[in-house]
């Protein structure tokens, strides 16, 4: 990306592979941002923190699923 223009909206999806693999190597997420021209850092960021969040938790259960859960264990 040139140096003279940041990037505006961008699909970080696309980028996804590319930025871990650079985390993975011991780049800043904010060299990784200037490299692919974003404006801020904290896209990075979130990025990261949205892949941290699925792999902590790859599926979500309901409320309702807990609590009736909760309530089945409960009476057993």
């Amino acid at each position: 990306m040139s140096k003279g223009k940041k990037r505006g909206y961008t699909h970080i999806q696309t980028f996804k592979i590319e930025i871990l693999e650079m985390i993975e190597s011991g780049k800043t997420q904010r060299e990784i941002a200037e490299h692919f021209g974003f404006k801020s850092i904290y896209v990075v960021k979130e990025l990261l923190k949205r892949e941290r969040k699925r792999t902590e938790r790859p599926y979500r259960i309901s409320k309702k699923v807990r609590q009736i859960t909760w309530l089945y264990l409960k009476k057993n």
